[in-house]
């Protein structure tokens, strides 16, 4: 029975001993290694129409992620198309009798030519051939420019036709749409919202001594979205806190450090919360 007790007692203190050295450790290793938190931030980009119209497609919807250059919103512009079709019609009608044209003012001109050389040609015969090829002369250059001014006209209806097609400006998330297949639009009239993932970063607000500690190291954040993830950054912002001099605003760079390469990109959502952990 006293070798039980003995025994227990023993236990015990191994035991004792065992969690004071385990919580020194622990404390040690707190203390060492510090964390603070923050938010995910990104740069927000709202979508505006540039021209008024009715949505014939709608390519994305909330909470999407989209590529740069991916085609997002298509408004209707059949009138525009048929305008397009109509002048490409008259551009090439007007260019088709120039080349007529000049196939007569060249001849115009021989006659007049030989005319000229013919010392004993009337001078009246010779005047209204001179006549007669200016006039077409004059004619062919007012088709000219009746052609320079259809040309512009199109180029303007091109610009029109391609405001009509809306790009994502960058890749990233779409959020607040505003917006269905079938409405018509006017202008300054919200669309969505991108957010832009290659302007992001995480904001927390520090303690001096702490951003002395962190500012020109890397830390290391955890995301509860991505607990097996790694994640690094580096401060590239500081601003004092007006309110809380003693407080400073800080912006953080995010990189995805991939265990592999062809491990999946991580996406965010604004105010995401972030801890900090910092040596």
């Amino acid at each position: 029975m006293k070798n039980s007790i003995k025994t227990i007692k023993f236990a015990l203190l191994i035991v004792v001993v065992i969690s004071f050295v385990f919580a020194r450790v622990w404390v040690i290793y707190f203390f060492k290694k510090e964390n603070i938190s923050g938010k995910v931030v990104f740069k927000e980009i709202n979508i505006y129409p540039e021209k008024e119209g009715k949505v014939i497609n709608l390519n994305c919807k909330e909470n999407d992620i989209v590529n740069k250059d991916d085609l997002l919103v298509e408004i209707d512009i059949s009138d525009i198309k048929a305008k397009i079709s109509r002048l490409k019609k008259e551009i090439d009608l007007e260019k088709a009798n120039i080349n007529l044209a000049k196939n007569d003012e060249k001849k115009k001109l021989e006659e007049y030519l030989n005319c000229k050389k013919d010392d004993g040609q009337n001078e009246k015969v010779l005047n209204e051939k001179l006549k007669s090829l200016e006039e077409l002369q004059l004619k062919n250059k007012i088709n000219k420019a009746k052609i320079e001014f259809l040309i512009s006209k199109l180029s303007q209806l091109e610009i029109e036709e391609k405001k009509a097609f809306i790009y994502s400006p960058c890749a990233g998330k779409v959020l607040d749409v505003q917006t269905i297949k079938g409405q018509n639009l006017i202008k300054k009239q919200k669309l969505f919202t991108i957010l832009d993932e290659e302007s992001i970063w995480v904001e927390s607000k520090i303690k001096k001594n702490a951003l002395e500690k962190i500012k020109n190291n890397l830390v290391n954040f955890v995301f509860q979205e991505y607990k097996n993830k790694k994640f690094q950054g580096k401060v590239f912002f500081e601003e004092e806190d007006k309110v809380y001099p003693e407080y400073f605003l800080i912006k953080l760079s995010i990189n995805q450090i991939k265990s592999t390469p062809n491990e999946k990109v991580c996406h965010f959502s604004p105010n995401m919360k972030a801890d900090i952990f910092y040596e």
